[in-house]
């Protein structure tokens, strides 16, 4: 064989060694993530209530506790990072596989309507751009290079694919189940640490309202109405206030959601007076809780969801009311 050819062979051996490689690492180490994220763009399994948001909704409500209370059947849908533009971009490629919930509940923070970034990031919605509606968003928002499409190994170049540690980590361990960590329908334990003294220490910054971020917001109560989803909006508990005070423009948001919620006649529950918000032993960090107090809240949420949407109630018969 001509030394040309050898070459030719050689390197189209290397890509499919390099190909075979990434799809088994990257299974691994997106185990977890590639199971929520078939639930929520594959499988068109029948859920009655969407829990939708950033990380307030992933790592806060566990459907576990949350559908004993309420008596419903939930999926955590939250999006580390996710602004209101991610936010609406799950939302309608949810749709597209799943019959309409009867309930969604939207937790908005203080970063939902900065759409500066409109994606944090494209990757873990790459394998699933068969739905149109991640497909035509992605495109606009955060186009996928030609080079990962080619050639899908290359993502291993990718300044957002920590795919190598991740991967170990996968291979070596069950991601399903580590220690005290696990993943149930979406959501995701946040560890059973306490925040420390400098977890308290925010820096200021702004969150900008960009109008767009309103406008998808109002579409969203639309959609809702059209579909006849019953929604409530939330915010998150967060420790003792520290990150809004630290936000510039946190009256400004809590402003605006109240206006819109009282305009379009919703419910806006604020979560950040709640005792819970006091004990640094419910809190992983400032703005994020742990796991404990994912469950605690998830009891909160859940009472709250089932009065807010008259979940549950019962007439002089006795006889539960939908």
């Amino acid at each position: 064989m001509k030394p040309f050819y050898r070459i030719i062979l050689s390197l189209l051996l290397a890509c499919i060694i390099c190909q075979l490689a990434f799809l088994i690492a990257s299974r691994e180490a997106g185990k977890c993530e590639h199971e929520k994220m078939d639930e929520l763009f594959v499988r068109p399994t029948a859920y009655n209530c969407l829990l939708l948001g950033s990380s307030s909704i992933h790592y806060f409500i566990n459907p576990a506790i949350f559908d004993r209370v309420t008596g419903l059947h939930s999926i955590n849908s939250g999006i580390d990072g996710a602004n209101l533009f991610e936010v609406n971009m799950i939302l309608n490629a949810y749709l597209l596989v799943h019959p309409a919930p009867e309930y969604i509940v939207l937790t908005l923070d203080l970063g939902s309507f900065n759409l500066g970034q409109k994606i944090k990031t494209s990757m873990p919605y790459r394998p699933y751009l068969s739905n149109t509606i991640l497909e035509k968003t992605l495109e606009k928002a955060a186009p996928i290079p030609w080079r990962f499409r080619l050639l899908p190994f290359l993502h291993f170049t990718d300044d957002e694919y920590p795919i190598l540690a991740d991967a170990l980590k996968g291979l070596l361990e069950n991601q399903q189940k580590l220690g005290h960590e696990f993943q149930y329908k979406g959501y995701s334990t946040n560890t059973l640490l306490e925040m420390s003294n400098a977890d308290t220490i925010t820096r200021f910054m702004s969150q900008p309202v960009d109008e767009e971020g309103v406008q998808l917001l109002e579409h969203i109560i639309d959609l809702c109405n059209s579909k006849n989803i019953k929604l409530l909006l939330t915010s998150a508990p967060e420790y003792n206030k520290n990150y809004q005070r630290h936000v510039l423009d946190s009256k400004e948001i809590f402003k605006k959601i109240t206006h819109i919620a009282s305009t379009r006649q919703l419910d806006f529950v604020r979560e950040d007076t709640l005792r819970l918000c006091e004990h640094r032993e419910f809190f992983r960090n400032t703005e994020h809780l742990n796991t404990s107090g994912a469950a605690y809240y998830s009891i909160i949420i859940g009472n709250q969801v089932r009065k807010k949407l008259n979940i549950g109630s019962t007439n002089q018969d006795g006889v539960k009311k939908r």
